[in-house]
C-alpha cells in the first residue's frame, strides 16, 4: 500500500533530529506541533474559540519518550534512526530493534516486558 495524498505526496515535511535525549524529545514534539492539524470550534453558548489538536500532545510525548528510552542502542542498529511519520490519518513511530528479553508478541498487553535500558528510563524519569 502506498501512503500518498491526493497530489501524490508521501509527506509534507522532514527533519533529522539529533542531540541529547531531551533535545530529541523536544525536537520531535515541536515537529508534531508544527505539522499536525488543529481544528477550531466555537462554543455556541460563550462564543469562545476552542482549538482541537489532531493528537493529544501528552500521548505524543509518551510515545516518543518510550521510543527513545526503549530503543536498541547496540551496534546492530547503528545509523538506524527512530522514525516519526505523520500521515493524513495517523502518526507512526518506528523504532530499530525487536522485542527485548523473554517477551514475545503473544504477550503484548498481557505481561510486563523486560526493560532494555533501565538506566535511561530512570534518568529520563528524573529529568
Amino acid at each position: 500500500m502506498d501512503n500518498v495524498d491526493l497530489a501524490g505526496n508521501r509527506f509534507t515535511d522532514t527533519k533529522r533530529i539529533e542531540g541529547t535525549l531531551p533535545d530529541m524529545l523536544d525536537g520531535a514534539l515541536a515537529f508534531v506541533r508544527k505539522n499536525m492539524r488543529t481544528a477550531t470550534k466555537i462554543d455556541t453558548k460563550t462564543g469562545a474559540r476552542i482549538d482541537l489538536p489532531q493528537y493529544p500532545m501528552d500521548a505524543v510525548r509518551k510515545a516518543v519518550l518510550n521510543a527513545l528510552v526503549h530503543r536498541d542502542y547496540s551496534f546492530h542498529t547503528e545509523e538506524m534512526p527512530i522514525q516519526l511519520v505523520m500521515y493524513s490519518d495517523r502518526l507512526e513511530i518506528t523504532n530499530p530493534g525487536g522485542l527485548y528479553g523473554r517477551f514475545t508478541v503473544d504477550q503484548l498487553g498481557l505481561a510486563q516486558p523486560d526493560t532494555r535500558n533501565p538506566v535511561l528510563v530512570t534518568a529520563m524519569e528524573t529529568l
